[in-house]
């Protein structure tokens, strides 16, 4: 990531901005549905490759999910301990975490989704369980100016 367009940003915004995309994106064919924490912390990263994130994950849903299923994208603040911070191979302490939950299908996290996270110095998980879906989540370390 280039760092001169690294810069605080809300992710809450990045995501409501790119919620009409979405809609257009994937069409009647997915519901999507937002629950946003208004307390969210900000991040330090580069809004827009932290949009095409979404996006990605997004069409990646599009694509492996039957028409009527549902996307869910929620926001969260969140307090990584020692143990989930090391299984994710970052450092404890606070993050935001995104959660893309997809119902009847498998979201597919590409290597270049990966990399703008881990740019930003975050990291991704996936659940997944055969017939009812699939969950992404992302945790970005909070910035310092955000916390309380």
């Amino acid at each position: 990531m280039n760092s001169c367009l690294s810069r605080t940003v809300d992710i809450n915004a990045v995501i409501t901005d790119l919620t009409g995309l979405l809609r257009v994106v994937v069409g009647e064919r997915l519901v999507v549905r937002t629950k946003l924490d208004p307390k969210l912390g900000r991040i330090n990263a580069d809004s827009r490759q932290i949009g095409w994130v979404f996006i990605n994950l997004a069409i990646s849903a599009y694509d492996a999910m039957p028409v009527g299923s549902e996307l869910l994208i929620s926001t969260s603040n969140i307090e990584l301990d020692y143990e989930d911070a090391g299984e994710l191979g970052v450092p404890a302490g606070p993050y935001v975490q995104a959660e893309l939950r997809a119902t009847g299908g498998r979201i597919n996290v590409q290597t270049m989704v990966r990399e703008i996270v881990q740019n930003a110095r975050g990291a991704v998980s996936m659940r997944s369980t055969p017939g009812h879906g699939s969950t992404v989540l992302i945790f970005f370390p909070m910035a310092t100016d955000s916390l309380a």
